[in-house]
């Protein structure tokens, strides 16, 4: 009976520590789309770095990889059913960074450059109420991006979406960068940097965000 008693409180004692094992496991992975949202955030504000340090192909490529990143954590918080409200806001917070500001730091230095002729110039001197006015014009684009991350918020629940997605406009202006700086000897290259054209797609790409256009 002794020994019976003993192997009663091994297995019950194993069962415990199994059991504890595995809740340790299920909570890390529920942590692990979260993880890789934060490591969105992260590669875009190193972006938002690089385009302001005139590494603009590099920037460009990093917002690639946030898009890639926000497609991979939407996918694990579904497969791992780990969905939670820290989720939604920490990737709304990621996605403002990587597909607003990212982006838009990318523009400034092309408006920049497009006002100037030089992305080293770095500074408002010497220039013109509008010209200051058209360097600062990719802020709309932030704008626009934090307006279409609320109202997707807003409406997830309903499952109603319309416009250009966030990532979508972010990955437009980091390929087309990719194109542009390839390019800059050519025709289409010089138009592309014209300050007005550059506020047109501006403009284009922040009302496609928020027009109830099916997509």
């Amino acid at each position: 009976p002794l020994q019976r008693s003993e192997s009663c409180g091994s297995l019950i004692f194993l069962t415990h520590k199994y059991l504890l094992l595995l809740l340790i496991k299920v909570s890390i992975l529920r942590h692990i789309p979260n993880l890789v949202t934060t490591c969105n955030l992260a590669i875009g504000v190193l972006a938002v770095y690089m385009a302001l340090g005139n590494q603009l192909v590099f920037a460009s490529w990093l917002v690639l990889l946030a898009a890639v990143l926000d497609f991979l954590d939407g996918f694990l918080a579904r497969l791992l059913d780990a969905k939670s409200a820290l989720g939604k806001q920490l990737d709304s917070f990621a996605d403002l960074v990587s597909f607003g500001m990212a982006p838009s730091a990318i523009l400034y230095k092309l408006m920049e450059y497009g006002i100037r002729g030089d992305i080293f110039y770095g500074g408002i001197q010497d220039t013109s109420l509008t010209e200051r006015l058209l360097l600062f014009s990719p802020i709309i684009l932030v704008l626009f991006t934090a307006m279409r991350l609320a109202e997707f918020n807003i409406r997830e629940e309903s499952g109603e979406f319309s416009g250009l997605p966030s990532p979508a406009a972010a990955i437009l202006v980091a390929g087309g960068n990719i194109c542009l700086v390839r390019n800059l000897g050519a025709l289409e290259g010089s138009l592309l940097l014209d300050p007005l054209v550059l506020l047109a797609l501006i403009l284009i790409i922040s009302l496609l965000m928020v027009l109830r256009i099916p997509m």
